[in-house]
Protein backbone atom coordinates (compact mmCIF):
# COMPACT_ATOMS: atom_id res chain seq x y z
CA UNK A 1 0.00 0.00 0.00
CA UNK A 2 2.91 2.33 0.52
CA UNK A 3 3.55 2.44 -3.21
CA UNK A 4 -0.07 3.25 -3.96
CA UNK A 5 -0.18 6.00 -1.35
CA UNK A 6 3.05 7.54 -2.61
CA UNK A 7 1.78 7.45 -6.19
CA UNK A 8 -1.58 8.94 -5.24
CA UNK A 9 0.12 11.75 -3.26
CA UNK A 10 1.99 12.73 -6.42
CA UNK A 11 -1.31 13.22 -8.25
CA UNK A 12 -2.41 16.36 -6.34
CA UNK A 13 -4.14 19.08 -8.24
CA UNK A 14 -2.88 22.64 -7.99
CA UNK A 15 -5.50 23.24 -5.31
CA UNK A 16 -3.99 20.46 -3.11
CA UNK A 17 -6.82 17.97 -3.62
CA UNK A 18 -6.50 14.50 -5.12
CA UNK A 19 -7.08 14.60 -8.85
CA UNK A 20 -7.67 10.87 -9.11
CA UNK A 21 -11.25 9.70 -9.35
CA UNK A 22 -12.35 6.25 -8.27
CA UNK A 23 -12.16 5.09 -11.88
CA UNK A 24 -8.64 6.48 -12.37
CA UNK A 25 -7.61 5.08 -9.01
CA UNK A 26 -8.76 1.58 -10.06
CA UNK A 27 -6.75 1.85 -13.31
CA UNK A 28 -3.76 3.05 -11.35
CA UNK A 29 -4.00 0.06 -8.99
CA UNK A 30 -4.30 -2.36 -11.89
CA UNK A 31 -1.33 -0.83 -13.60
CA UNK A 32 0.83 -0.93 -10.49
CA UNK A 33 -0.02 -4.52 -9.57
CA UNK A 34 -0.61 -6.26 -12.88
CA UNK A 35 1.30 -4.79 -15.79
CA UNK A 36 4.74 -4.08 -14.42
CA UNK A 37 5.42 -7.37 -12.64
CA UNK A 38 4.24 -9.38 -15.64
CA UNK A 39 6.49 -7.46 -18.04
CA UNK A 40 9.42 -7.65 -15.64
CA UNK A 41 9.04 -11.40 -15.11
CA UNK A 42 8.68 -12.04 -18.84
CA UNK A 43 11.77 -10.00 -19.51
CA UNK A 44 13.65 -11.78 -16.73
CA UNK A 45 12.48 -15.18 -18.00
CA UNK A 46 13.59 -14.28 -21.53
CA UNK A 47 17.02 -13.20 -20.29
CA UNK A 48 17.43 -16.38 -18.29
CA UNK A 49 16.40 -18.51 -21.26
CA UNK A 50 18.81 -16.70 -23.59
CA UNK A 51 21.64 -17.07 -21.05
CA UNK A 52 20.94 -20.79 -20.64
CA UNK A 53 20.78 -21.28 -24.42
CA UNK A 54 24.05 -19.38 -24.86
CA UNK A 55 25.78 -21.51 -22.25
CA UNK A 56 24.48 -24.67 -23.91
CA UNK A 57 25.73 -23.52 -27.32
CA UNK A 58 29.18 -22.58 -26.00
CA UNK A 59 29.49 -25.90 -24.15
CA UNK A 60 28.38 -27.79 -27.26
CA UNK A 61 30.89 -26.00 -29.47
CA UNK A 62 33.66 -26.59 -26.94
CA UNK A 63 32.81 -30.27 -26.73
CA UNK A 64 32.79 -30.55 -30.54
CA UNK A 65 36.20 -28.86 -30.80
CA UNK A 66 37.75 -31.10 -28.14
CA UNK A 67 36.23 -34.19 -29.75
CA UNK A 68 37.65 -33.19 -33.13
CA UNK A 69 41.16 -32.69 -31.72
CA UNK A 70 41.04 -35.98 -29.83
CA UNK A 71 39.76 -37.92 -32.85
CA UNK A 72 42.43 -36.33 -35.08
CA UNK A 73 45.17 -37.42 -32.68
CA UNK A 74 43.69 -40.91 -32.41
CA UNK A 75 43.44 -41.19 -36.20
CA UNK A 76 47.07 -40.16 -36.71
CA UNK A 77 48.23 -42.61 -34.04
CA UNK A 78 46.07 -45.33 -35.57
CA UNK A 79 47.49 -44.63 -39.05
CA UNK A 80 51.06 -44.87 -37.76
CA UNK A 81 50.29 -48.16 -35.98
CA UNK A 82 48.60 -49.57 -39.09
CA UNK A 83 51.58 -48.65 -41.29
CA UNK A 84 53.96 -50.30 -38.85
CA UNK A 85 51.78 -53.41 -38.59
CA UNK A 86 51.42 -53.57 -42.36
CA UNK A 87 55.19 -53.48 -42.80
CA UNK A 88 55.58 -56.23 -40.22
CA UNK A 89 52.77 -58.33 -41.70
CA UNK A 90 54.40 -58.37 -45.12
CA UNK A 91 56.92 -60.88 -43.83
CA UNK A 92 60.60 -61.20 -44.50
CA UNK A 93 62.18 -60.01 -47.75
CA UNK A 94 64.28 -62.57 -49.58
CA UNK A 95 66.30 -61.68 -52.69
CA UNK A 96 68.37 -64.16 -54.70
CA UNK A 97 70.57 -62.65 -57.40
CA UNK A 98 68.31 -59.61 -57.82
CA UNK A 99 69.45 -56.22 -59.19
CA UNK A 100 70.18 -53.71 -56.42
CA UNK A 101 67.70 -51.24 -57.93
CA UNK A 102 64.84 -53.80 -57.54
CA UNK A 103 65.79 -54.50 -53.91
CA UNK A 104 65.91 -50.79 -53.10
CA UNK A 105 62.57 -50.23 -54.85
CA UNK A 106 60.86 -52.82 -52.64
CA UNK A 107 62.57 -51.50 -49.50
CA UNK A 108 61.43 -47.97 -50.36
CA UNK A 109 57.83 -49.11 -50.87
CA UNK A 110 57.81 -50.98 -47.59
CA UNK A 111 59.22 -48.06 -45.60
CA UNK A 112 57.41 -45.26 -47.51
CA UNK A 113 60.53 -43.45 -48.69
CA UNK A 114 61.68 -42.36 -52.15
CA UNK A 115 64.72 -43.50 -54.11
CA UNK A 116 67.21 -41.43 -56.10
CA UNK A 117 69.72 -43.31 -58.28
CA UNK A 118 72.91 -41.38 -59.00
CA UNK A 119 75.02 -44.43 -59.93
CA UNK A 120 73.22 -46.66 -62.44
CA UNK A 121 76.10 -49.18 -62.46
CA UNK A 122 75.64 -49.85 -58.73
CA UNK A 123 71.92 -50.18 -59.38
CA UNK A 124 72.52 -52.96 -61.92
CA UNK A 125 74.67 -55.00 -59.50
CA UNK A 126 72.98 -58.31 -58.48
CA UNK A 127 72.66 -59.04 -54.76
CA UNK A 128 71.47 -61.97 -52.65
CA UNK A 129 70.07 -60.95 -49.26
CA UNK A 130 67.38 -61.75 -46.71
CA UNK A 131 65.82 -59.26 -44.29
CA UNK A 132 63.44 -59.93 -41.40
CA UNK A 133 60.02 -58.26 -41.40
CA UNK A 134 60.86 -56.12 -38.36
CA UNK A 135 64.37 -55.13 -39.49
CA UNK A 136 64.94 -51.38 -39.48
CA UNK A 137 65.60 -49.34 -42.60
CA UNK A 138 69.04 -48.32 -41.30
CA UNK A 139 70.04 -51.96 -40.77
CA UNK A 140 68.85 -52.92 -44.26
CA UNK A 141 70.76 -50.06 -45.90
CA UNK A 142 73.92 -50.86 -43.92
CA UNK A 143 73.75 -54.53 -44.99
CA UNK A 144 73.23 -53.60 -48.65
CA UNK A 145 76.22 -51.24 -48.52
CA UNK A 146 78.43 -54.01 -47.08
CA UNK A 147 77.33 -56.58 -49.67
CA UNK A 148 77.40 -54.33 -52.74
CA UNK A 149 80.09 -51.80 -51.94
CA UNK A 150 77.73 -49.02 -53.05
CA UNK A 151 77.04 -45.93 -50.98
CA UNK A 152 73.48 -45.49 -49.71
CA UNK A 153 72.60 -42.22 -48.00
CA UNK A 154 69.27 -41.83 -46.20
CA UNK A 155 67.94 -38.42 -45.16
CA UNK A 156 64.67 -36.46 -45.37
CA UNK A 157 62.67 -39.50 -46.49
CA UNK A 158 64.97 -40.26 -49.46
CA UNK A 159 67.50 -42.97 -50.17
CA UNK A 160 70.27 -41.91 -52.52
CA UNK A 161 72.23 -44.67 -54.32
CA UNK A 162 75.76 -43.48 -55.17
Amino acid sequence: MDKIEQTSKRTHSPQGEYAATDENYARLLARLHDDRPVRASASLWTRKWVAAASIAIVCGLGWAAVSHVISSEENSEKSARMAQEQAQNLGPMTFVDVPMIDILTEVCQRHSVSLIVEDSIAGEMHVTAEFAADESLDDILEALELVSGATLDYSNGQIVLR
